[in-house]
This record gives C-alpha cells, sequence and structure tokens, in this order.
C-alpha cells in the first residue's frame, strides 16, 4: 500500500488552474484592446514576484504543517482555520495562479508557466513530507533549490515578456521622432515613402465597349505613411522625379470593343518626337489633407482617322527633390 507521504498533492494543481483560468481571463478581458508596453513590463514584474514568493509560501505552509487553505488559528481551539474570502487569494496556489496570469503573454506560455509550478509545488510538497527530520535537506532541497529554479525561469520569462516589449517601445519612440518634422527627400530615401506605377488605362463609351486606349503614370503615398503626413499651408509635402523616359507613339485598333481586345498597327514615326523628349519630370505635391495620389496621362487620340497611343518605357530617375512633412 502506498504511503500518504508519497502521494502527490493533487489539489494543489487543481486549485492552481482554477485560479491560473480566473485571473488569465480577467487579465484578457481588461486588455483585450491590447496593452501598451509599460503594462507588458508592469504585468510581467508582478508575475515574477508572485510565483517567486508562491514557491516560498509553499515551503512555509508545509513545514509548518499547515493543512492545504487554511491558514489562520481561531481563538477558541488549537487547529488552522481559513479567514474567509482572504485566505482564498493567500493559499500558495492561487499565488501562484496570479503570477501565471500576469506573466503569460499568450497561451503557450500559460500552458508551460502552469506544468512548472503545479510540478514543481507538488513535488516540493511531497519531499516536505518524506523528510520531517532532517531540516537542513528541507531547506536545502525544498526550499533554496525551488525557489531558484522558478526565479531563473521567471525571470527569463520576464525578460522575452518585458525587456523584448520595452526593445519595441524604444524602435517606435526613435521611429516617431524619425518622422517628425519635415524629411527630405533624396534618391535614396524616396521610395521607403512612395510608389510608382506605369498602367494601361481602358476607356469605354455608353454601350460599355473600349473606345481609347491610354497609359498613366501614378505616385502613391504609401499607406503606413497617409496617417502620418500633415497638411497645412505652411507645410505641403511635395516630390519631384526627373530623369529620362523613352516613350513610342503608336497606331493601333480596337479589334473587340466587346472584350476590350486592341492591338498595335505601326510606329507613328511622324507624331514623336527625338533627342531633348526622353528628358521627363514628374512630380507629387499635396492638395489636400486627403490627397495622396498624382497620376502623369501620356498622350493618346486620334489623328487623321486613325487612334495613338503614347507608350512609354522605364523611367529612369536621375535626380529626386522635395519634401515631406510629418506629425
Amino acid at each position: 500500500m502506498m504511503n500518504k507521504n508519497s502521494k502527490l498533492e493533487w489539489r494543489v494543481a487543481a486549485y492552481m488552474a482554477l485560479w491560473t483560468a480566473i485571473v488569465t481571463l480577467i487579465k484578457w478581458g481588461a486588455t483585450s484592446h491590447g496593452m501598451s508596453n509599460e503594462a507588458v513590463v508592469g504585468f510581467s514584474a508582478a508575475g515574477v514576484i508572485c510565483m517567486v514568493y508562491a514557491v516560498i509560501l509553499s515551503f512555509i505552509e508545509k513545514h509548518g504543517d499547515t493543512p492545504f487553505l487554511w491558514i489562520k488559528r481561531t481563538p477558541t481551539n488549537q487547529h488552522w482555520a481559513m479567514p474567509g474570502l482572504l485566505g482564498v487569494f493567500t493559499n500558495a496556489s492561487s499565488i501562484a495562479a496570479i503570477g501565471i496570469g500576469c506573466m503569460a503573454k499568450n497561451f503557450i506560455q500559460l500552458i508551460g508557466l502552469y506544468v512548472l509550478m503545479s510540478a514543481l509545488m507538488m513535488l516540493q510538497r511531497r519531499f516536505l513530507n518524506q523528510t520531517l527530520e532532517n531540516k537542513a535537506k528541507r531547506v536545502s532541497v525544498g526550499l533554496i533549490l525551488p525557489t531558484v529554479v522558478i526565479a531563473v525561469v521567471s525571470i527569463g520569462s520576464f525578460y522575452n515578456n518585458a525587456l523584448v516589449s520595452l526593445e519595441k517601445s524604444i524602435e517606435e519612440t526613435e521611429e516617431k521622432q524619425n518622422l517628425s518634422g519635415a524629411v527630405a527627400l533624396t534618391k535614396e530615401n524616396w521610395q521607403e515613402y512612395f510608389t510608382i506605377e506605369t498602367k494601361e488605362e481602358l476607356e469605354y463609351n455608353d454601350d460599355d465597349e473600349l473606345k481609347k486606349v491610354k497609359y498613366v503614370s501614378v505616385i502613391n503615398l504609401k499607406e503606413e505613411y497617409q496617417d502620418k503626413v500633415v497638411y497645412s499651408e505652411e507645410k505641403k509635402s511635395e516630390l519631384f522625379l526627373n530623369g529620362y523616359l523613352h516613350t513610342e507613339i503608336m497606331v493601333y485598333e480596337i479589334t473587340d470593343a466587346k472584350n476590350s481586345e486592341w492591338e498595335t498597327v505601326r510606329e507613328s514615326l511622324g507624331m514623336k518626337q527625338v533627342g531633348p523628349s526622353d528628358s521627363f519630370s514628374q512630380y507629387w505635391w499635396m492638395d489636400g489633407a486627403d490627397d495622396f495620389v498624382k497620376e502623369h496621362a501620356f498622350d493618346s487620340g486620334s489623328n487623321g482617322g486613325k487612334l495613338y497611343v503614347e507608350i512609354p518605357e522605364e523611367f529612369e530617375i536621375k535626380a529626386v527633390t522635395g519634401k515631406i512633412y510629418f506629425e
């Protein structure tokens, strides 16, 4: 028959699981819209304190042969009695649960910390039951060893949670500082803030039939910066791209207006300027608080009964100037 002193106190794990779930739900409910980096630091620090204290309190409870959940002597007798609701939260298992709930940043961390704490405290209490006469061994193995283990684990979790969040906060602050005021746009940095795209556009008549083909070049402020840029009469962001862009004016025919099909017929040499015409500049500027896109339309129309379209090649950017203002 198994000696009762060799049994694990499963009620420790059960009670810890109950309060871990409650504390976690309360915490996650209160922070459902996300936690600031400072809150992560605060919760993680509280978790370290509670988890280390729980292991020490568990030792005190078993070393003093305190019955589970009962922590106070009554004035009428010599046994221990739990003082109402206060006792629910002053038991080592509940303190450990508060620490786990505060520390855990995600579900995997929650389960890992719970398994470690419950196993460590059950083994600690079993060991103390088996070493009633050896005080030195009880203190060294029953108190110091589990305290060191949980201190290392909880401080490691604190580093993983709090300091990583703190580093993120510093990076966000530095990024915001870098975005404050005016940023000079150069050939090296303009693509960090803008995209440029050349695309084909088709125009249709009232019968939804293709009637015209043209090409446009579009400069667009990237979406992640649109809520950061500021607009005022004194602060008007602008971008100037200068370089070379070769284009060809082509005669085309609409081969199937219903299905938006067209094809080039020949190059219209008589309409194409050469030499300096390859120099090209494109501009972007803000005319209003929500003005993030600027288009440049290439030539398109009809001449002598023939349809023609100017088709651009790749824009070779040689120089960039401008300025963008952030809050």
